[in-house]
């Protein structure tokens, strides 16, 4: 049975091919994937750590849940399943519960494949 499932990705990091990754993975595990993807528009510089760091990637995560758009609005308000791909999408999925509060809301990849595979 086929869950329609939106994963909401917001990293700054986030490859295409990670992100394909994750799509596959719960496609093999029966859903019927749409990504979202809010990440900004520029990629951020890796290997920086400091409490800048820390400070951009909450403020990003905020500023990712205000992306949704109303396309993106209407695909939340349809699935069954929002699953956040990473930790600055968590804000955004769990806004999601505004136009569809019949979703499951998961945190991460691997819950989501257990939540599917518990289906």
């Amino acid at each position: 049975m086929s869950s329609t499932t939106v994963l909401v990705v917001a990293a700054r990091h986030a490859s295409d091919d990670a992100i394909e990754a994750h799509a596959a993975a719960l496609r093999a595990a029966g859903a019927d994937v749409t990504i979202v993807d809010l990440r900004p528009a520029g990629l951020a510089a890796r290997g920086e750590r400091s409490a800048l760091r820390a400070v951009r990637e909450t403020t990003d995560s905020w500023a990712a849940a205000r992306r949704v758009t109303p396309a993106h609005r209407r695909m939340l308000a349809r699935a069954e399943l929002v699953v956040a791909a990473d930790r600055a999408a968590v804000p955004a999925v769990w806004r999601a519960r505004r136009w569809n509060p019949r979703a499951d809301l998961v945190n991460g990849v691997p819950g989501a494949l257990q939540l599917l595979a518990a289906r």
